[in-house]
């Protein structure tokens, strides 16, 4: 009958009905047991090779971006309604400007000053860096990240509060997931005279391996 999977699960108490996530085919044939065995092998050889990263000093930093107005997805959520009602309505902002955070976590549980990037249309300027004691705000034409901003936090953001974070001599790694601005020889020069080393996640694995 049209109920036989209500019995299914009632009899197999290890199945659960769900709705599924959509999952991009580059991420499901990447994310495979050779590409994270690499991946956890090399991380050993870079733990072993500076003789131990404590959690103080090993960083991860991620980027998300946010519609403004929810986007033109619904997240899901159910509400209540009279049975009688015909229409099932709810208010929904339309706005579709983007937002990208910039969020950095150490394996000890540290969080560093988030950072967010907006949509701002200005002639004379790539971007523009807002500094408070709390965040950074930058502003690009499209609300994504860039390779400046991604220079100007790694430089004012990060540097300095890795800095003050180290208990010791040994390096500092940061690992990111491999974007354009995260590739930069700006980059590279000032991570070697800080003694950051910076690691980089499989690409489209984020989803399993982003700490």
């Amino acid at each position: 009958g049209k109920h036989w999977h209500y019995r299914l699960i009632s009899h197999n108490p290890s199945l659960v009905l769900r709705k599924p996530q959509k999952l991009d085919p580059k991420r499901a044939k990447n994310f495979n047991q050779t590409v994270v065995a690499d991946y956890f092998a090399q991380r050993k050889q870079l733990n072993d090779m500076y003789g131990g990263i404590p959690p103080e000093h090993d960083w991860n930093m991620d980027e998300k971006g946010i519609q403004m107005g929810g986007g033109r997805k619904g997240d899901g959520t159910k509400y209540f309604y009279n049975r009688k009602q015909k229409g099932s309505y709810r208010i929904s902002d339309n706005n579709l400007e983007l937002v990208t955070v910039i969020e950095c976590i150490s394996a000890a549980g540290v969080l560093m000053r988030p950072g967010s990037v907006k949509v701002c249309f200005l002639q004379s300027s790539a971007h523009i860096i807002l500094l408070t004691s709390s965040s950074s705000i930058s502003h690009t034409k499209t609300g994504w990240t860039n390779r400046g901003i991604c220079e100007e936090w790694f430089n004012k953001t990060f540097i300095p509060e890795s800095q003050v974070c180290r208990i010791d001599d040994r390096s500092v790694v940061l690992t990111l997931y491999g974007h354009d601005s995260h590739e930069q020889p700006v980059l590279q020069a000032l991570a070697y005279k800080h003694s950051i080393i910076i690691y980089r996640l499989p690409s489209k694995t984020t989803h399993k391996l982003q700490p």
